[in-house]
């Protein structure tokens, strides 16, 4: 089996930092089959009892928080990280529409997407965050929809924090609601113009973190492009700015030997999305290179 590996390393002077090997993990489990198909062939659920209208992912505590926006009320659930086993794409059939579904490891799924185009976005991004395995599904596998709710719209799925001020608030109407600025061609870069006189100081410890548990979705930067070009592989350093709210503020591409535009836009915007603790004394840069390199391995 052949499989792609990425090496990275914090490169923030004068402290040396070890590169350490990333390797995707891979969650196995049970697989609930409970859910409503729109018929009576089975014993059926409340479909709206597991299709939240609003999906808040908060990266730094390592919870999804599922709201339900009812008439009677504000719902929601909150479900950690460690709780996910897989998550699972389903193909639209006839007049039934596409389904993302997101299993947890004591039988219960809910419907993280609906629609091919929010399902491609919203599987991506959760592969990435949770480090889960998508599962492919098919034709006849067990829906969460049901026919008379087809035109329900799907679960929105938002970046931020589970105890933020807005993580009650219904979110926009764009499928992800995550604010990405235009990038500039020339240059690799997203954001604002990186501040030369930055002296904050981020903590080492939690950006490796945060990245390392991105990585997933740098992975499929690389592996997209892999596809095309086999011998694609070489160090990026990519340079970005936390501001005094954690938030990355810009980051552009400092270094390449991959000299892949395709991919490294594709980390960019990834990089972009990243929340990190509040660096002390204002506004932090860091250099942080990612190795891509295509190994086999038994």
């Amino acid at each position: 089996m052949s499989r792609s590996f990425i090496t990275i390393g914090l490169l923030a002077a004068p402290i040396a930092f070890q590169f350490i090997t990333y390797k995707p993990a891979i969650a196995t489990g049970p697989v609930a089959s409970f859910l409503d198909t729109g018929t009576d062939e089975i014993e059926e659920i409340d479909p709206l009892s597991v299709w939240p209208n609003k999906i808040l992912v908060d990266a730094q505590a390592n919870i999804i928080l599922m709201v339900w926006f009812d008439k009677e009320g504000i719902r929601h659930t909150k479900i950690p990280f460690g709780d996910v086993n897989y998550l699972k794409k389903i193909p639209r059939h006839g007049s039934k529409r596409a389904e993302l579904h997101i299993a947890l490891k004591d039988g219960r799924i809910f419907l993280g997407a609906a629609d091919a185009q929010s399902i491609n976005q919203q599987a991506i991004l959760l592969q990435g965050t949770l480090g889960k395995k998508i599962k492919k599904g098919g034709q006849i596998d067990l829906r969460i929809i049901p026919v008379d709710l087809a035109g329900r719209a799907s679960p929105k799925l938002v970046l931020g924090k589970h105890d933020g001020a807005d993580a009650f608030k219904p979110p926009s109407k764009r499928s992800l609601d995550m604010p990405m600025p235009d990038q500039e061609e020339d240059e690799l870069s997203i954001g604002e113009e990186l501040d030369q006189e930055a002296k904050g100081v981020a903590s080492k410890k939690d950006v490796n973190s945060v990245i390392k548990r991105n990585m997933g979705r740098f992975r499929s930067c690389y592996q997209k492009s892999l596809k095309k070009n086999p011998d694609l592989s070489g160090k990026i350093v990519v340079r970005f700015a936390i501001g005094i709210d954690g938030k990355v503020n810009g980051a552009k591409i400092k270094e390449t030997e991959m000299k892949s535009p395709e991919v490294e836009r594709c980390i960019l915007k990834h990089f972009y999305s990243l929340r990190f603790d509040p660096p002390s004394e204002g506004k932090a840069l860091i250099n942080y290179p990612i190795n891509f390199s295509n190994q086999s391995f038994q």
